[in-house]
């Protein structure tokens, strides 16, 4: 019996190892790839330094994505484009998000969009205001609740999809949820899958595998599909606002934000952390009088 036990542990903990390295496809030693054209290497700032300071001042959102042929692409997000790809056919009221003063500010914030069999999830995100997952009929005239709090991201793991959630009060650290939305006979509903204490800040947008790559407030994680974390590396982006991420079939993980791209290398059971900044903004500082940070050109060698 104990033998038995003994082979069960051995055999769980086999293939909890190999999910998590699914979160490692790609490089197995240090390699150190081409930086994307038009942007260079910048040191690592000191998160109390002033180019992290100058940054937070900044009007750069820099967004990463892949193309048709998984390749990176690095835009920046002009004032207002901020908003999900996905576009809804109809329109939501405020009064349909929520009572009062915070249905208008979810309706202002970030949505997360995503289309199933009979309907729509939309997900809201206001910050440190709060948020809702609300599921709406194909032509929006019926909506019902699912989860009551800000929705960072919706993603697909092991072919379900998940919602990342983060709460916190105005000016303080938060924690986060992860959930499941599966559809039942009664219809879609959110079932817990795992916490993530610092709380999550990004995903991968969808992964057919049993694991994948989220970012929260102090580090890259895998999260598999039975709700395990296994911490990766770990990151302090505060003030720069990430606000999407890509994982290349090469191995390497890219984060769009704030003045900033960031790119994390993995090399055997470590990551390397890269800062990445355009040609033409490798010197930048404050510009007091406008409250911008500024780009002056290329830093002096």
């Amino acid at each position: 019996m104990r033998c038995a036990r003994r082979d069960l542990l051995l055999t769980m903990l086999v293939l909890a190892t190999v999910v998590f390295q699914l979160c490692l496809v790609g490089h197995t030693k240090a390699q150190v790839p081409e930086v994307p054209a038009g942007w260079g290497r910048y040191p690592a700032p000191d998160p109390e330094s002033v180019e992290m300071y100058c940054a937070n001042f900044s009007r750069m959102e820099w967004e990463v994505d892949l193309d048709e042929d998984n390749q990176l692409q690095i835009s920046l997000i002009t004032e207002g484009a901020n908003v999900e790809k996905q576009q809804l056919p109809f329109e939501i009221k405020a009064t349909d998000v929520a009572p009062g003063l915070d249905g208008q500010r979810f309706l202002e914030g970030r949505k997360h969009v995503r289309q199933v069999s009979d309907g729509w999830l939309v997900g809201f995100d206001s910050g440190e205001w709060g948020g809702t997952l609300l599921w709406f009929n194909k032509d929006g005239r019926t909506h019902r609740k699912l989860i009551d709090g800000a929705i960072v991201g919706l993603g697909t793991l092991s072919k379900t999809i998940v919602a990342f959630t983060y709460a916190a009060a105005p000016f303080e650290r938060g924690q986060g949820d992860v959930f499941r939305i599966v559809e039942s006979a009664t219809g879609w509903e959110a079932q817990r899958l795992t916490s993530i204490s610092s709380g999550p800040l990004l995903a991968e947008p969808d992964n057919d595998d049993d694991s994948m790559l989220v970012l929260a407030r102090d580090g890259l994680f895998c999260l598999t599909s039975s709700g395990e974390t296994k911490s990766l590396i770990q990151t302090n982006y505060d003030g720069l606002y990430p606000n999407s991420l890509v994982h290349l079939p090469s191995g390497e993980v890219y984060i769009g934000m704030r003045h900033f791209v960031t790119r994390l290398v993995p090399s055997g059971d470590e990551w390397l952390e890269q800062w990445l900044v355009p040609e033409d903004c490798t010197h930048f500082r404050l510009d007091e009088k406008l409250m911008e940070c500024v780009c002056v050109g290329q830093k002096e060698k």
